[in-house]
């Protein structure tokens, strides 16, 4: 679902006039709230894999 946020966004940084940036700084803002999101997910995955096996210890 916050991927759907993210998209907005990147598409609302990119049609709107409201943000006052140049075009390459709204692209470089949106893919990296982008490449958070995506990272905050890889790094609860590693560490709830990483749980399970500790505990299966």
């Amino acid at each position: 679902m916050l991927a759907f946020f993210y998209f907005y966004v990147l598409i609302y940084s990119l049609v709107s006039n409201e943000i006052v940036m140049t075009d390459k700084g709204r692209i470089y803002v949106s893919l990296f709230l982008f490449l958070m999101y995506l990272s905050i997910h890889v790094v609860y995955i590693g560490s709830k894999r990483l749980y399970e096996l500790i505990v299966k210890k």
